[in-house]
């Protein structure tokens, strides 16, 4: 098939074409894994970021089977509320009542939300956030 050193020297081409062809397919494996890894990485920073800058206040009041919270973003960025939890006098997470659609709150705005719950014990209440962060407030009882 292939006769001397003109043969050897054609295998000894093809096979270099096939060792460069697989080398350059694994380096750009590797290098869109590397991107792909930096992407997420900056990603997570900047979620990072966010979260240290978003701060929200909050009070709840219980009357009339009915929670009433008022959240004041006393943060730098805008903060977005995906729902509240419910924390019983034991410490346990009760109830979790999502918010559709979650609420953006402004920087420097206040809202109110009022969820059905008859609350009438010392139970915690807790706003959770898109970026993650749970702002806590005890539930105030009244007549």
């Amino acid at each position: 098939m292939f006769g001397g050193k003109r043969g050897v020297a054609a295998l000894s081409s093809i096979a270099l074409v096939v060792v460069f062809s697989v080398l350059a397919i694994a380096l750009s494996t590797i290098f869109f894994k590397y991107n792909q890894y930096m992407l997420r990485m900056r990603e997570i920073e900047e979620t990072i970021v966010l979260r240290n800058k978003e701060n929200l206040r909050v009070n709840a009041t219980s009357a009339s089977r009915n929670v009433t919270l008022t959240v004041t973003n006393t943060g730098s960025v805008s903060a977005t509320v995906e729902a509240v939890l419910f924390l019983d006098p034991e410490g346990t997470v009760n109830e979790t009542v999502k918010l559709n659609p979650a609420l953006t709150i402004k920087v420097r705005e206040t809202t109110t939300i009022t969820i059905p719950k008859n609350v009438t014990q010392n139970w915690d209440v807790g706003v959770l956030t898109q970026l993650g962060n749970v702002y806590w407030t005890d539930v105030q009882l009244t007549p």
